[in-house]
């Protein structure tokens, strides 16, 4: 398949598990908003615009403990 990030400006965007990263550990940027709720998703439009600062960490490994996730 076929994975744009190789050549494209990608941001993997999850807004429900954490541990989506584990099966596309070559993505670069990957962002989780742990929830679909209308808060989270305008909070992620406006820090992926510039209008707030990224804030907090992972309180979970988003890679499941894979050796090849680029971190």
């Amino acid at each position: 398949m076929e994975r744009l990030w190789d050549y494209l400006p990608t941001v993997y965007v999850s807004l429900g598990t954490p541990f989506l990263l584990y099966h596309m550990p070559e993505c670069k940027t990957f962002v989780n908003g742990y929830a679909a709720v209308l808060p989270v998703q305008k909070a992620l439009v406006k820090a992926l615009i510039g209008e707030i600062p990224f804030a907090g960490k992972s309180p979970v490994d988003p890679t499941c403990g894979l050796a090849e996730a680029l971190f």
